[in-house]
């Protein structure tokens, strides 16, 4: 769902919350900058006896955060909203590191292809069905819609998901030490999505004209 909160808005969040293009653009890369910082961290903290809490934490500030930003606080608040939602963004490789660890090994193939499939495949109906809630009831009601899905997903890892595993030899501190790879990521992300974003809105503005 956090996925597909970025490019399909930008012409509504131009419009409902009176800013330029550029400013309006943060709203896709601070949740791309926010995720790959995160990302890395989540990573280190699931590896191990953290990762039942990190995942069901990440799932809370994600809820957090698309909660923050369907409400009408202004556009600082709804930077900081996406700015929570780069959690989300983390939680793919350990739902995959769960399914590789938990399940038996003949089902925990099939649902590490599940997983990869089923997020493409939400990216790619999320992109129209995000367009057609905003066009139709407002910038926020995406956000409402994927604070629903947030909240079944927390529900659901709080029931479901299973105790962590045991602690590996890595000391915890070694978690909050950067990696340059996260951080050149992170700026590769925003250089990137700087350079491209431009193009895709202009497509996404004719696209819904």
């Amino acid at each position: 769902a956090v996925a597909s909160l970025g490019t399909p808005l930008l012409p509504t969040v131009q419009r409902v919350e009176r800013v330029s293009l550029a400013a309006s653009q943060w709203t896709l890369t601070i949740t791309l900058l926010a995720g790959a910082v995160a990302t890395p961290l989540m990573g280190r903290l699931g590896d191990g006896r953290l990762r039942r809490l990190t995942t069901v934490g990440a799932v809370a500030v994600m809820l957090a955060g698309c909660v923050l930003s369907a409400l009408p606080a202004g556009f600082l608040a709804f930077l900081a909203g996406r700015v929570l939602q780069g959690a989300g963004l983390g939680l793919v490789p350990l739902a995959t590191a769960v399914a590789r660890d938990d399940l038996p090994a003949d089902r925990s193939r099939s649902a590490i292809v599940l997983i990869g499939v089923t997020t493409a495949a939400g990216i790619g109906i999320g992109y129209p069905l995000v367009g057609l809630l905003a066009q139709g009831l407002g910038l926020y009601a995406p956000f409402w819609f994927a604070a629903g899905l947030s909240a079944l997903a927390l529900a659901a890892a709080l029931v479901a998901l299973p105790d962590s595993p045991a602690p590996v030899s890595k000391p915890l501190e070694d978690a909050f030490h950067p990696t340059p790879r996260s951080i050149a990521q992170a700026c590769l992300d925003v250089l990137r999505s700087e350079v491209q974003v431009t193009s895709h809105v202009h497509d996404v503005q004719a696209a819904f004209a």
